[in-house]
């Protein structure tokens, strides 16, 4: 790895989102929104078993993940494979009715912030 300091910002960052979700999700417990497609997990049936997790949307985990990989990445080409990879999932978790559009749209900016003081914490 020719920047060790990605991995400690990746790593920062994500535990910081860890807990911003965490936070989020207790403070905007939102109902599920309508026509959503429930898809069954086999391997999460097996520790929660049929119960259906629900009120955990706000922020989106999914798009805030790869948003952070496209913050983090250095090379122009990884980083507009990255950049493309969140908005098609942010598109789909919205084709899905997976979340409401707050939820998509507000994970980049949530991640954007945390990303930046998460170089703060690492600076030295």
């Amino acid at each position: 790895m020719q920047e060790p300091r990605f991995l400690i910002i990746f790593g920062w960052t994500y535990l910081l989102l860890a807990v911003s979700r965490i936070i989020s999700i207790t403070l905007v417990p939102l109902n599920l929104p309508k026509g959503l497609i429930n898809l069954h997990d086999p391997i999460i049936n097996i520790f929660y078993g049929n119960h259906l997790i629900t009120k955990d949307l706000f922020y989106s985990g999914h798009t805030a993940t790869l948003f952070l990989v496209f913050l983090c990445l250095k090379n122009k080409y990884d980083k507009a494979f990255a950049l493309s990879a969140t908005v098609a999932i942010a598109i789909l978790l919205l084709i899905q009715h997976a979340h409401y559009t707050i939820d998509v749209v507000a994970a980049p900016f949530f991640t954007y912030l945390l990303y930046m003081l998460s170089k703060k914490i690492t600076a030295y």
